[in-house]
């Protein structure tokens, strides 16, 4: 009689044998993907592309975000534990369990020469960051995944009124504070047990006379916050309100307001949360000072002459995405997104001023603009519209379709969330500013203004309609929102709008017809029309 010792291991031998088999799939190709953790480069990690799709070992996602694995071959389970909650996936299946809620991938869970393969999308998602307690942003073009610890503490607002100054900070819930104002023109606030954006320490400079600057420092478990009170501070209030948890400060304003204060910003509401506060009249405060924008140094403004007011929208902003060292996307047939962009955006310039608006480029040739610069030049020209112009890209060449998008710091989706990383990565292009304030600049491009976050979502539904309704060669893949630098900082409704994905060879031939072009043109300009209707 045969030794049981000896059988039970051949048969698990044999069974995950057969199991691998069975389960298996080619790998297409592979790819390195560096790895930055906490602002640091952690490691370089291969990226399995099956059918177009990019694919994580579950070994190589232990390492990287500290969990163990554990393989059921039986059962077909593979299990992450991270933070004493479990990930467990179905192999072969699309289903899995995070944290004991079933939920669905796009793809399904992949065996490759003895690894569990799983969908790069799936890292990216906010039940996997729940888990491990990191956000995961991809970086299409550089092949750069970054991970961060969750931010519970949203960055700070302020608003400047004539008799105050508000500061306004946003948690994701409840929060232990403690206040020390017993220093000279300063407020301390501690928050505890969170973490406000991804930088060690950084500073907003206000200027607006009542509050010089505010500082946000990540300590080992806490946030400090101090606000460094100037020369009109008087007294001060605090106060928290709910629903969603804002610790709120206000410093009386005394003495006479300058009519002109050095610095001092323009009317903000500059979070993408899209709570509801007083919004400010637009007389309160007097207009930012002018500033020299290297792009105002273009043809458009001098050649542009204002037409008569026949319109709501006297003037509109087109920006080509792109240009000069950043060609953004390129085709698989060598079509660069930078070519696509500018002719599209030059071409809706013209039926616009054929129709009486007021236009001007954010470049009108070959030339890189840095992305704050671009909504900045909208504000100078006082614009009513910022229509930016950019073509998609994908790892999957089947993906297609139009798409358009507003400005918020939550992205509808990690398909979304990764065309606004992609759109993004232009930013290691620019150069340092000239203040070299580089973390005071981060702090400050997250603080968005989104009091046209409703009219910007309108418009982005408007342009949709015009273009899916008139158009059976070109998919709709809808009005979506995420966080892309280019929409930031816009002191008016904001879009931008994605006409075609590059990566897909059938769309990159139709990005390079006129025909295709023309309609696309012709309907986005009928979406800005529609918009402009529903004005009051």
């Amino acid at each position: 009689m045969p030794d049981k010792k000896k059988i039970i291991p051949l048969c698990g031998t044999i069974c995950l044998s057969v199991f691998l088999f069975c389960f298996s799939f080619a790998v297409s190709s592979v790819k390195t993907v560096h790895i930055i953790k906490e602002n640091s480069i952690f490691s370089s990690t291969p990226l399995f592309l099956v059918q177009g799709m990019g694919y994580l070992s579950t070994d190589d996602i232990a390492k990287i975000y500290g969990a163990k694995t554990n393989w059921f071959p039986l059962s077909k389970k593979v299990i992450l534990t991270l933070n004493n909650k479990e990930i467990i996936f179905q192999i072969g299946s699309k289903k899995v369990i995070v944290d004991k809620i079933e939920r669905l991938m796009n793809k399904s869970a992949l065996l490759e020469d003895s690894k569990l393969l799983i969908p790069l999308e799936f890292v990216l998602t906010r039940s996997f960051a729940d888990v491990t307690g990191f956000y995961s942003e991809w970086d299409y073009r550089r092949l750069i995944l970054r991970i961060s610890p969750v931010p519970d503490i949203f960055p700070p607002r302020y608003y400047s009124y004539k008799d105050k100054t508000r500061l306004v900070i946003q948690a994701v819930e409840k929060k232990e504070i403690q206040i020390d104002s017993s220093k000279e023109k300063k407020i301390a606030v501690k928050i505890y047990r969170s973490k406000v954006g991804d930088v060690e320490k950084s500073s907003i400079v206000i200027n607006d006379g009542v509050v010089d600057s505010l500082d946000a420092t990540n300590l080992e478990r806490d946030v400090l916050f101090v606000v460094n009170l100037g020369t009109y501070s008087g007294k001060s209030e605090t106060f928290t309100l709910s629903s969603p948890f804002r610790f709120v400060i206000d410093v009386e304003r005394i003495g006479e307001m300058s009519a002109a204060l050095p610095g001092l910003s323009s009317v903000l509401a500059p979070s993408s949360t899209g709570f509801l506060e007083t919004n400010i009249p637009s007389d309160i405060l007097p207009p930012p000072p002018e500033e020299e924008i290297p792009i105002i140094e273009t043809n458009e403004i001098k050649k542009s002459k204002p037409t008569k007011a026949i319109h709501k929208l006297k003037k509109i902003v087109v920006d080509a995405g792109h240009g000069g060292e950043d060609p953004g996307a390129i085709g698989p047939k060598g079509t660069k997104e930078k070519d696509i962009n500018l002719i599209i955006a030059q071409r809706l310039k013209d039926i616009l001023k054929k129709n009486g608006y007021e236009v001007f480029l954010t470049r009108a040739d070959d030339t890189f603009i840095p992305l704050a610069d671009r909504t900045r030049f909208a504000n100078k020209v006082m614009a009513d519209l910022f229509v930016s112009i950019h073509c998609n890209a994908s790892i999957s060449d089947d993906t297609r379709g139009f798409e358009i998008y507003f400005l918020s710091d939550k992205a509808t989706d990690r398909a979304a969330a990764a065309v606004a990383n992609m759109e993004n990565s232009v930013i290691a292009l620019e150069k340092p500013s000239l203040s070299g304030r580089r973390d005071i600049e981060k702090l400050l491009l997250s603080m968005a203004v989104t009091e046209f976050m409703n009219e910007s979502a309108t418009l982005c539904g408007t342009i949709n309609r015009q273009v899916c309704d008139n158009f059976l060669n070109l998919d709709s893949r809808g009005v979506k929102q995420a966080n892309f630098y280019v929409l930031r900082g816009a002191t008016m409704p904001a879009v931008l709008v994605e006409v075609g994905f590059l990566s897909n060879v059938k769309e990159e031939k139709l990005l390079n017809q006129k025909k295709f072009q023309k309609k696309i043109i012709e309907n986005v300009f009928n979406g800005i029309k529609e918009y402009e209707k529903r004005l009051k």
